[in-house]
């Protein structure tokens, strides 16, 4: 581990706010453990997780089912992100994720004997339900985790090359298997969910090893009295109790936000298979191009992610996902919905971080328990919009009109979202506030191969922020 500078923790180093007892800077060893822990789960992701679905409605899920598979699992994996978080203390929270992370194996388990040697719905939704209770539930944990080993500064610019680096290894390892058995349809699709299992137990083993390097570093942390937030260039202070509000607003409307969304969001796959007959290779593609944008563009929108500038980013990226299910309706065309999966990918990468980091930014040790209870909310009412959007397939409406619906709603939801934010200047979506936050995001900086993925560290008489 580099040795720290003189004083400890570093000032540049400190969180935004909150009071911090301690803090252990980042190792290169902390780094590369978590990337290779990254590796083999996008590795899992892209041979399992994405091939289940896909195999469910060939083997002939009907709406219904589907329904069901993209929405109990989800309300159960919401209800551990809601309680868990609050019922662990900090010093055991790495023992969570490793029992989160087990708990997916399991579900991992489940795919590979609903795929390999019976096909029956029962195995699958009681497999996706071990699955993402145990997915689900590791996320907030991981994030608070993670955040009390790299220091402020710096975590924002971790995650989101992280993620970009998740989404580029999946997103080719997914298209290498699809090829491959697109080529050799003979090859048991068995083989996908094997290698799927092999890599979360590698995985798990990364996640043990980095919580041996790494001790639980301590703080006193709650939210800001005075947070800042930089704004066009300007400094505004404002209390802890606007904070407060603005941040409860924005998890309820993102929460009826994710209702718009999964009222037609399950429904794509059965549409490009069922109406659109695409193959397993077409299907991948389409699949590939949306993690593509998601990789390539996350660091662009890392870099206006401080103080409050996610909530503009979560307003920006709410009203372009909005019109995203219209766009589906103008074309079939291959070529044209493979390029709006890819902006899709964009939109939607912005989205996710923003929604993290409008907690992270100012919440630390804490900030499991906020993340729970807002990713808890957005599943559930993602949960509910799938539901009715099952319901509106069973009553005969087409694909292309639950589209439209969707889009509609995401915009009157979307608008009404910008309009209640933006009675505090500090987060109003106007010409002046757009422009600082598209400056800060489109201020590209020259970087080396290295710095594509992995954050600068800290070193002994470097200030690098």
């Amino acid at each position: 581990m580099e040795e720290p500078s003189a004083q400890f923790p570093p000032k540049h180093l400190l969180a935004p706010c909150g009071e911090e007892v301690g803090m252990h800077l980042p190792s290169k060893k902390m780094f590369f453990l978590s990337y290779w822990e990254a590796f083999f789960y996008a590795l899992m992701v892209a041979s399992s997780e994405s091939f289940a679905l896909y195999l469910a409605v060939k083997y002939g899920l009907s709406s219904v089912q589907i329904s069901l598979v993209s929405t109990v699992p989800l309300l159960l994996g919401a209800a551990c992100q809601w309680a868990i978080p609050w019922l662990l203390k900090n010093e055991q929270v790495r023992h969570g994720i490793v029992v989160a992370m087990s708990t997916q194996v399991l579900g991992m388990g489940g795919l590979l004997y609903y795929v390999h040697k019976d096909h029956e719905f029962r195995i699958l939704f009681a497999s996706l339900c071990v699955y993402w209770m145990g997915g689900l539930s590791a996320s907030p944990l991981w994030l608070d985790w993670m955040s009390n080993h790299v220091p402020a500064k710096l975590f924002r610019r971790f995650i989101s090359r992280r993620s970009s680096f998740v989404s580029l290894v999946t997103v080719s390892f997914f298209l290498c298997l699809a090829y491959v058995f697109f080529q050799f349809p003979e090859l048991p699709v068995t083989w996908i969910f094997i290698v799927g299992l092999a890599a979360r137990f590698l995985s798990l083993a990364c996640q043990l090893l980095l919580s041996f390097v790494l001790k639980l570093s301590l703080y006193q942390t709650r939210l800001p009295l005075n947070p800042r937030a930089v704004l066009g260039g300007e400094k505004v202070d404002f209390s802890g109790e606007t904070f407060q509000k603005i941040l409860k607003l924005s998890i309820f409307w993102t929460g009826i936000f994710k209702f718009a969304v999964f009222l037609c969001s399950p429904f794509f796959l059965p549409y490009m298979v069922n109406e659109l007959k695409f193959s397993m290779w077409d299907f991948s593609v389409v699949t590939g191009m949306a993690l593509i944008g998601r990789s390539l563009f996350l660091g662009v929108w890392s870099r206006a992610s401080f103080g409050m500038m996610p909530f503009i980013g979560l307003q920006i990226s709410s009203l372009c996902i909005s019109i995203l299910p219209l766009l589906w309706t103008l074309s079939s065309d291959f070529t044209y919905i493979a390029m709006l999966q890819f902006c899709a990918g964009i939109v939607w990468g912005g989205f996710d971080l923003s929604t993290i980091l409008i907690v992270q930014n100012f919440i630390k040790t804490s900030s499991r328990k906020y993340l729970g209870i807002h990713m808890a909310i957005m599943n559930f009412f993602a949960i509910l919009g799938a539901s009715v959007g099952a319901w509106l397939l069973k009553q005969d409406y087409s694909y292309i009109s639950i589209f439209g619906l969707s889009s509609t709603l995401r915009l009157l939801i979307a608008g009404t979202f910008v309009y209640q934010i933006s009675k505090w200047p500090v987060v109003r979506l106007t010409i002046l506030t757009l422009n600082g936050y598209l400056t800060s995001a489109l201020s590209f900086k020259s970087s080396t191969g290295g710095h594509v993925f992995f954050p600068k560290i800290a070193r002994k008489g470097k200030r690098q922020l």
